[in-house]
């Protein structure tokens, strides 16, 4: 009875010296292995769900800009205004101020206004080359900003 509780607690020593401690290390470094998976997981989907935000406001802008150079060709001499045309370029402006840029906005508040001036007193409007550097500055600010 003797040699049995002794080998008994060889036994017992043995294991409780060698091989749970390995056990729980091992345990223990599975758990950190699960949460870091579950930490980059995380993140991986945060940065899914921004780019899919960021996609979806640049196509957004880049439809507006394009619905807006659309809707410009009325202030171009020589084409058919009618009053759909204008109405697209209205409900283009419209959106505009949704979706596009500060800048964009403001270059395009420029080319209204020329427009405006030019409505407003067409003999005394000459200059066609301020309503062309104005109209090229709006696409090309549309252009840079839908990047």
């Amino acid at each position: 009875m003797d040699l049995f509780l002794t080998l008994m607690i060889f036994v017992l020593g043995l294991i409780s010296g060698h091989f749970l401690p390995a056990y729980f290390s091992k345990k223990g470094q599975n758990l950190a292995t699960k949460e870091d998976i579950s930490e980059i997981t995380k993140k991986i989907e945060e940065v899914k769900i921004e780019f899919s935000i960021k996609s979806h406001i640049l196509i957004k802008k880049r439809e507006t800009y394009e619905k807006i150079c659309k809707g410009m060709r009325v202030f171009i001499s020589g084409q058919l205004a009618t009053e759909t045309k204008k109405n697209e370029m209205l409900e283009a402006y419209s959106i505009a101020w949704l979706w596009a840029n500060d800048t964009v906005l403001q270059k395009l508040n420029e080319q209204i206004k020329l427009q405006i001036d030019r409505g407003n007193n067409p003999i005394n409007w000459m200059n066609q080359e301020d309503l062309r550097k104005s109209y090229t500055d709006c696409i090309l600010e549309m252009r840079k900003r839908s990047e």
